[in-house]
């Protein structure tokens, strides 16, 4: 510094630094929060964007600090840290749903259709298989809902065929993770209770041909006599013809024209003895 006379001060240096003390600008790429399926191996962390003051996009030092397990459902994260030449730091965190979205499969196990005795309790050690790509079949099993048009015991909840005809067993289940399988049912035809098994009943009765136009022959492997009550019920159990018949020989003619064309029970009473098989009309 100069006066006006010319005297001047001796010289002083003041240093200047000149710094970059702004933090790079971080954005990430892709979804957040990132959703990927269980099991999924393959997926691609879609990393961040960077940029900076100062510093190439080429020079900036990303870190990824990752603890996704996708093996295991949950919620996890990446955490991204962006360090430029100066020691600027910047974090972002991306959040990953580790995730399951497969509905079980219900599959039907023993007879469908089902063939249920009147009156009987329908119980089965193992009703349905159930499989899933995550869950196991024991945690599901309990999940399991079931509505069915066979009465239930009020007392034990279990189902049995107090009406004959044409039941069923409606299955579905939903997993933790929400997902709801498909429904499948169990067709249970409940039958006559005549203290004969069905195989029993067809070796000694014969209906043909089966199916027919509603004429039937009615073959018995024992010779009956007198009066023969043979009996016609629907598929709901809904009795729709009746009719008493002389039997001389182990044969008759069974007319019955009119009826529609379905399944139905045909029972044969002679002597206390009775006899049933299941016939078509088509």
């Amino acid at each position: 510094v100069c006066d006006p006379l010319g005297n001047c001060s001796a010289p002083k240096q003041i240093q200047i630094d000149v710094q970059d003390t702004i933090a790079p600008v971080l954005s990430l790429k892709g979804a957040n929060p990132l959703v990927i399926n269980v099991y999924n191996t393959n997926y691609e962390d879609p990393g961040v964007t960077a940029t900076d003051n100062y510093n190439s996009e080429n020079s900036l030092i990303i870190i990824a600090e990752k603890s996704v397990n996708t093996n295991k459902l949950g919620t996890y994260s990446i955490k991204y840290i962006v360090r430029d030449g100066s020691g600027n730091t910047s974090e972002i965190t991306r959040e990953v749903k580790v995730v399951d979205r497969i509905a079980p499969v219900i599959e039907i196990l023993g007879g469908n259709p089902f063939d249920l005795a009147w009156n009987d309790t329908f119980d089965m050690a193992n009703e349905i298989r159930i499989t899933d790509n995550y869950y196991s079949s024991e945690e599901l099993m309990p999940m399991v809902q079931k509505s069915t048009s066979l009465s239930v015991d009020p007392i034990t909840g279990k189902y049995y065929g107090g009406e004959r005809g044409w039941k069923e067993i409606t299955y579905q289940v939903t997993d933790s993770s929400g997902n709801m399988s498909k429904k499948v049912k169990r067709t249970i035809y409940v039958d006559f209770k005549t203290g004969l098994k069905e195989a029993t009943s067809n070796q000694l009765l014969a209906v043909y041909p089966n199916p027919s136009n509603g004429v039937f022959t009615i073959n018995t492997k024992e010779t009956l006599t007198g009066k023969t009550e043979v009996v016609l019920y629907n598929i709901l159990g809904a009795k729709v013809h009746t009719e008493t018949i002389e039997m001389t020989t182990n044969k008759a003619i069974l007319n019955i024209h009119g009826l529609t064309a379905g399944v139905y029970m045909l029972q044969v009473k002679n002597n206390g003895k009775q006899f049933t098989q299941r016939v078509s009309i088509k």
